[in-house]
């Protein structure tokens, strides 16, 4: 394969899918043993928990509930049995609310050591000033998803507050779509409608793509980015 090529090739996939996940019927090292086939350098499962999901007519009333005590020691195993192979890393889709846990998300992964530099959150819609301020203490990226977040109708990532906060913020598909400038011209449009203004945010969104990106893939990958 031709150096140059090779070195435009994605690299990485951070969103992965497994049988643990309700949305698969993969199998954790089928995935991993096909990436390393394709000459990936790191992946990371991402599996859903979502305790707030409706019961479906097709899952059932386990739609969505992570089987938590088994994932994170399966995966944990599987990250040392092919360390040599692949970089695996471990994470975790989730939706969280107050009244199954009484703490807020970001709060709940500070309080298990989660956050810290080399970790990535993302979407991070509705976050409150004090768990930006959590983010921002513990050196947590942020990846803001925006047409993933549109098509879901879920809201809107608070681009603006959080680089205001100084926290590192990358830009993100959500696997939407692979075209970054239409993700950009996405995350400027729906941060002009929800600031009510024309002229925010132009700084902030080309940043996180042409800068930020960067930034945040050096974190991970041994050379230059």
């Amino acid at each position: 394969m031709p150096k140059r090529l090779k070195e435009t090739m994605i690299r990485s996939d951070f969103h992965m899918h497994t049988a643990f996940s309700t949305d698969s019927e993969e199998a954790v090292e089928s995935m991993l043993n096909r990436a390393v086939e394709r000459g990936l350098y790191s992946v990371c499962i991402t599996d859903h928990m979502d305790a707030d999901y409706p019961p479906d007519d097709e899952m059932g009333e386990s739609a969505f509930r992570l089987d938590t005590e088994n994932y994170f020691p399966f995966l944990l195993k599987k990250k040392k049995e092919y360390e040599e192979r692949i970089q695996v890393r471990i994470g975790i889709e989730f939706y969280d609310s107050l009244q199954n846990y009484g703490r807020r998300p970001v709060q709940r992964l500070h309080d298990h050591g989660i956050l810290g530099e080399k970790t990535i959150l993302g979407h991070c819609i509705h976050v409150n000033p004090a768990e930006i301020e959590l983010i921002q203490n513990t050196h947590t990226m942020v990846v803001n998803n925006p047409e993933s977040n549109m098509s879901n109708a879920v809201g809107v990532c608070p681009v603006l507050p959080l680089s205001k906060a100084g926290i590192l913020l990358g830009l993100g598909t959500d696997a939407w779509t692979n075209d970054m400038i239409e993700s950009l011209k996405a995350a400027l449009c729906v941060q002009r409608l929800n600031a009510c203004l024309p002229n925010v945010a132009w700084c902030e969104v080309t940043g996180m793509l042409f800068k930020n990106n960067a930034k945040i893939g050096a974190k991970y990958f041994p050379d230059e980015v």
